[in-house]
């Protein structure tokens, strides 16, 4: 009898103690997932099927700057092209520090400017008068894709270095968005597509809505860093709001800690940034393994500044576009394009 009564009480203060049990399962369960988020990448080949975000693949710093090019063999941005799909362009709104610019245009060029020149100084097409300008860059991207068809996905990043210009100036986010449209049309790969039928784009980056490297070839994705020295992300913030759901870009903010990746980065709020999923992360210090939050959360990665950074050490840290003058120096063990995929 005492046996029985004791099994019974037994079983009853085990059955008290199954939520608690299942809470903590749940908490370990939790935790391990936290840890894999962010855990460590190495890479395996990529392919067609490969998505967008996964992969990690060379990706040129300044490449438009005719010195910068020419170090690499290539004489014209076409020629950069041949080399690299992943590219840069700095734009300009005013021709030099003192004389203002051109309606719904932008200059092409690395330095701020010197009195008596034409803004331009790249290497993209023109008649040789300074005419090679943003809208000079983006014909060659369309002219080398309509040569080149079939081809892996282009990604442009367009370093904007002055804020917007005022409406009666021509130079508006929408402005910027008429140009690249015109030019590229239905090749452009705009956020709108990406999103479908999500609440947001980070929504949709978390629940695997990227397309594969196949459904992307031919296409133009273009994403917005940089900005006016001092205002952190103010430029890609007013993006947003003036553009929306009706943006033609991507906004690749600066990052500098988890919050920019994980909550609201410096400069924007609970809603506008809900339009993120590409970082800018300027390599050094503990920066670089910001690439494990972008890679866990299904974001895109850009790392700049790190050309005398070990090339494996920036895959480890799930940096998808290691952005490099020598854009050939970033292959790891022999392999230039890859899968970010998770240390086991």
């Amino acid at each position: 009898m005492r046996i029985r009564i004791f099994e019974g009480a037994f079983a009853r203060v085990r059955s008290s103690f199954k939520p608690l049990l299942a809470t903590l399962a749940a908490s370990a369960s939790l935790a391990v997932s936290a840890g894999a988020a962010a855990q460590s990448c190495t890479q395996s080949a990529a392919t067609g099927a490969s998505t967008y975000q996964a992969v990690f693949q060379p990706t040129c710093h300044n490449c438009y700057e005719i010195g910068v090019a020419k170090a690499m063999g290539a004489n014209t941005f076409k020629q950069v092209l041949d080399q690299v799909l992943n590219v840069e362009i700095d734009i300009w709104d005013t021709r030099d520090a003192v004389t203002g610019g051109v309606p719904r245009e932008w200059y092409v060029r690395h330095n701020p400017g010197t009195l008596f020149q034409s803004g331009n100084d790249n290497n993209c097409t023109g008649n040789g008068k300074g005419t090679n300008d943003l809208g000079a860059c983006l014909d060659d991207i369309r002219t080398w894709s309509d040569a080149h068809p079939g081809h892996y996905p282009i990604t442009l990043f367009l370093d904007k270095k002055q804020a917007w210009s005022p409406a009666s100036q021509g130079r508006r986010p929408a402005d910027l968005d008429r140009l690249v449209e015109s030019s590229l049309g239905q090749k452009l790969y705009k956020p709108a597509e990406f999103k479908g039928a999500h609440a947001t784009l980070r929504e949709a980056a978390k629940t695997g809505a990227w397309p594969s490297r196949d459904a992307l070839k031919g296409r133009v994705l273009i994403a917005l860093t940089g900005g006016q020295t001092g205002k952190h992300n103010q430029t890609q913030n007013e993006y947003v709001q003036d553009r929306r759901d009706n943006a033609a870009l991507f906004m690749a903010v600066d990052t500098d800690e988890t919050k920019d990746i994980e909550g609201t980065p410096q400069g924007f709020n609970a809603t506008t940034a809900s339009y993120l999923v590409f970082y800018n992360i300027k390599a050094g210090g503990s920066r670089t393994s910001l690439g494990k939050k972008t890679r866990a959360n299904n974001y895109v990665s850009r790392l700049w500044d790190g050309d005398n950074d070990n090339p494996c050490s920036i895959l480890d840290a799930c940096i998808n576009d290691n952005a490099l003058k020598k854009w050939n120096k970033g292959a790891c063990n022999g392999l230039s394009t890859g899968v970010l995929t998770p240390k086991p």
